[in-house]
């Protein structure tokens, strides 16, 4: 079974592949270089402190790039036809999208019973851009799930495989809720991965409802979520 990812450079990222790579053939990964710039502030110190709380946490301290972990192959957009007939050479079984842009038509049908899509969020509640984050913004901490879902070309509306939990501990601080998340997907990639190596195929169900869509969260919004995720794991024993 060869597997296939879809995503960006990020350290998460890396870390989601090498882990895999314990169980499965992780062909080839395609990363989507194109960085959306957003018309309002958005950076935060929350950022970095997560990156520095990933970074020693997955690696240790270090920072290896992706060229050390896999296969790789960089374009500025996956829809690209250069980039779609790349990953038509790579012959995947399995697509896996994370993180990228909204993935085309022309993809998708590379892969079309093997086409996945992660997203951090419920998307029957939260579509869309940082949904960890506007989740918490909503103080709807229950829904702080990460969810595998088919692969669409409407964003977020793909047919659900499946749906975690992620893990929330007392007195965590919201700097460390990414990593939480990101050991989730793995989680979340491991049982599905095994699932079609056996069987050939991802049961889903279609979703219920869809959830209202959400852009980059701006940086003065980010202060209140700090203060709200502080405020909800103070309160778990």
């Amino acid at each position: 079974m060869r597997v296939v990812f879809l995503t960006t450079g990020s350290l998460r990222r890396r870390y989601v592949v090498r882990e895999l790579q314990r169980d499965f053939e992780i062909a080839r990964v395609f990363i989507e270089t194109r960085v959306a710039k957003p018309p309002f502030p958005t950076g935060h110190a929350i950022d970095g402190a997560a990156r520095d709380y990933e970074r020693q946490a997955f690696f240790g301290g270090g920072a290896p790039s992706f060229g050390d972990l896999a296969e790789v192959q960089a374009f500025e957009r996956l829809n690209n036809p250069e980039a779609v007939k790349a990953i038509a050479a790579a012959r995947p079984d399995v697509l896996v999208v994370y993180g990228t842009g909204r993935i085309g038509k022309e993809v998708i049908f590379l892969c079309p019973r093997g086409s996945l899509n992660l997203h951090g969020g419920d998307p029957e509640a939260y579509r869309g851009l940082d949904c960890p984050l506007w989740t918490v913004y909503h103080k709807d901490f229950p829904a702080l799930v990460e969810t595998l879902m088919r692969l669409s070309p409407e964003l977020d509306n793909g047919d659900i495989v499946a749906k975690l939990s992620v893990p929330v501990a007392p007195g965590m601080a919201l700097h460390e809720l990414r990593k939480s998340g990101t050991e989730t997907v793995v989680r979340l990639l491991r049982r599905a991965l095994g699932e079609f190596a056996v069987d050939g195929e991802f049961p889903c169900v279609k979703q219920s409802r869809k959830g209202r869509y959400y852009s980059h969260m701006p940086a003065v919004m980010k202060d209140l979520c700090v203060r709200y995720f502080s405020d909800y794991t103070a309160t778990l024993a």
